[in-house]
C-alpha cells in the first residue's frame, strides 16, 4: 500500500462510483454508496436494477458527480439532489470511498487525472 501511496501523490481522488457500484438494501432501497443511503436512487422491488442504473436518477447522480470533477474546489453542493458536502471533500479525504477500488491500478489513476485535468 506504501508503494502505490507513493505512486498516486498529487493525484486527485474523484468519487466515480456513480459509474461502477451501487448499494442494494434488503428493503430492495438502491442507492449510490454507503455514504448516501439517504438518497434513494430506485428501489429494487418495484423496477429492475437495469432500469435504476440507467434511469434518469442516477444519470442526475452521475451529472453531480462530474460537475464535482470538472469544478473542484469551487464546487458547491448547492443544488445537488443526491451528492452530499461530503461528495466533493474540497481537498480533504472527507469521504472514504471516492475511486478507492481502483487507487492500486496506478495506471488507471493516472488516465483519471490525465482526463479530468483537461
Amino acid at each position: 500500500m506504501r508503494r502505490v501511496q507513493t505512486a498516486n501523490a498529487g493525484l486527485e481522488d474523484p468519487c466515480i462510483i456513480g459509474w461502477h457500484s451501487m448499494v442494494v438494501r434488503t428493503t430492495g432501497m438502491i442507492a449510490p454508496c454507503c455514504i448516501l443511503q439517504g438518497s434513494p436512487l430506485g428501489n429494487l422491488f418495484k423496477q429492475p436494477v437495469r432500469e435504476v442504473w440507467f434511469g434518469e436518477e442516477y444519470a442526475r447522480f452521475r451529472r453531480e458527480l462530474a460537475r464535482i470533477i470538472r469544478q473542484r474546489a469551487e464546487w458547491s453542493v448547492d443544488g445537488d439532489q443526491t451528492v452530499v458536502a461530503m461528495c466533493g471533500g474540497k481537498g480533504t479525504d472527507m469521504c472514504p470511498v471516492k475511486s478507492f477500488y481502483y487507487r492500486p491500478d496506478v495506471p488507471f489513476m493516472r488516465e483519471l487525472n490525465t482526463a479530468i485535468r483537461g
